[in-house]
């Protein structure tokens, strides 16, 4: 079953996702583009195909979707902040212990930059 998950970012606007839980240790967060959503086709057919097979998480950035906030004040770096939050709270709802990120369009810009700045001894 689909769960909506709040969480807050460092702005401390309400930023929301879909959680989808399943019986692994595994796990996927979604990262969507320019102007996009969660619940966008690619990424609601993906999670249909893999559900109840791993976990799922796709969130909205901050002025997208179903997140509150202002689209005006997106950034690549201001969204590899909320990228961290996101994983942080897919992480406390589910013990994960592999975690597997997918982004599109510029969302794999923004994973880019959230690897940068949280590990960069690996990059």
């Amino acid at each position: 079953m689909t769960q909506l998950i709040e969480f807050k970012n460092n702005d401390e606007e309400t930023l929301r996702g879909l959680l989808d839980s399943a019986e692994s240790p595994r796990g996927i967060i979604f990262v969507h583009g320019f102007e996009r959503t969660t619940i966008e086709a690619k990424f609601k057919l993906l999670a249909d195909k893999l559900k109840g097979k791993i976990n799922l998480f796709r969130f909205d950035f901050s002025g997208c979707g179903l997140s509150d906030g202002s689209f005006f004040d997106f950034s690549v770096d201001k969204s590899a902040k909320e990228l961290q939050k996101a994983i942080e709270c897919f992480t406390q709802q589910i013990n994960i212990t592999d975690l597997i990120i997918v982004g599109h369009s510029v969302g794999a810009c923004i994973v880019l930059q959230y690897l940068r700045n949280y590990y960069q001894k690996e990059i």
